[in-house]
């Protein structure tokens, strides 16, 4: 009984902080490689009216559709030729790109 609660209140934060998430996402512009697929790999990204060129792709990862609040989409963290790194997000179902996090680099 305890454990239900514990797991029923886990699900509730959790759908809470993803939807908070989701209210920051902000649509940006992205130029992309197409290899093997289309919108394969970011190349370029249009942020705060200026084009950053992607230096580096630091991680990636796809997201699943196990839930429909969440479509499938694939993650991006890329370091610019500001020495800025950026989390940015690929919606694959709308074909939308949505720029979530950035993070100076410490030099």
């Amino acid at each position: 009984m305890i454990l239900c609660l514990w797991l029923h209140r886990y699900l509730d934060i959790t759908n809470l902080l993803a939807k908070i998430l989701l209210m920051q996402m902000q649509p940006i512009k992205v130029q992309c490689y197409a290899g093997y697929k289309a919108d394969e790999t970011p190349q370029r990204i249009f942020i705060d009216e200026e084009w950053l060129e992607v230096v580096d792709i630091v991680d990636r990862w796809y997201q699943a559709k196990l839930d429909p609040e969440w479509p499938l989409a694939n993650y991006f963290k890329v370091i610019c030729n500001n020495n800025i790194i950026y989390l940015i997000k690929h919606d694959i179902e709308s074909d939308e790109w949505y720029f979530l996090k950035s993070w100076e680099i410490k030099q």
